[in-house]
C-alpha cells in the first residue's frame, strides 16, 4: 500500500510518501560496529571477491592506518567479513572504508544508518553462520580496542583474539533482522 501526500507551506511544497509492505525473507542476528563511546570497530563486507586480494588489501590498510590485527570470516562461498577491533571515529572509519573494495551497499548503508554497520553472526536461511578462516597479524597495537566486541566474537566463534589495549564499556548492540539477500547456499 502506498500513500502520497503533498502539502504547500508558503512557497515550499513538502512531499511525503509512505509505503507499507510485508517483507518476505529469513531472520538472522547481527552485531553493530558501534561502541558505547560512539566510536566504531572496523567491519568490512566483501562479496564476490578473491580471498588473496582481500588479504593484500587488509595488509595495505593495516599499514596505511596503523591498524592492529584483522580476523577474516567466510560468510558464504566467495563472500567474506573482516573485523578489526580497534576503535576509530566515524570520520576515520569513512577514510578507511574509502580505501577498500567492500560491497557498495555495505559502504553506502553507513550514510543512512547514522554511521553504523552490521555483520551477521548467525545462520541465514540455508547458510551457516560465517566461519573464521584467517588471522592477519599486525605490528601496530597502540589503539584502544573494544573488549565488548571481542567477547562476543570469542564466544560466538571460539577463537583467540588479541586484546592488547582492550577496554570494556559494558555494552554492544545486536539486531535481529529480516533479509531476502542471498539466503540460499
Amino acid at each position: 500500500m502506498r500513500i502520497k501526500k503533498s502539502i504547500r507551506v508558503g512557497r515550499v511544497v513538502l512531499n511525503f510518501r509512505f509505503e507499507l509492505y510485508y517483507k518476505k525473507g529469513v531472520e538472522t542476528i547481527g552485531i553493530y560496529d558501534l561502541c558505547k563511546d560512539s566510536k566504531h570497530v572496523i567491519f568490512l563486507d566483501y562479496d564476490n571477491f578473491r580471498y588473496e586480494w582481500i588479504i593484500d588489501e587488509l595488509r595495505y590498510i593495516q599499514k596505511r592506518f596503523r591498524l592492529s590485527d584483522f580476523y577474516l570470516f567466510e560468510s558464504s562461498e566467495g563472500s567474506y567479513h573482516a573485523v578489526c577491533f580497534d576503535k576509530v571515529s566515524n570520520y576515520e572509519l569513512h577514510k578507511i572504508l574509502q580505501h577498500t573494495n567492500i560491497d557498495e551497499s555495505f559502504y553506502s548503508a553507513s550514510f543512512w544508518d547514522y554511521g553504523s554497520r552490521v555483520l551477521r553472526l548467525f545462520p541465514k536461511g540455508k547458510k551457516d553462520k560465517p566461519h573464521f578462516i584467517y588471522h592477519i597479524k599486525s605490528k601496530w597495537h597502540k589503539r584502544e580496542k573494544s573488549l565488548d566486541h571481542i567477547k562476543v566474537f570469542k564466544h560466538n566463534y571460539d577463537i583467540d583474539i588479541n586484546s592488547t589495549n582492550a577496554k570494556e564499556l559494558g555494552q554492544v548492540w545486536m539486531i535481529k533482522y529480516k533479509t531476502e539477500h542471498n539466503v540460499g547456499r
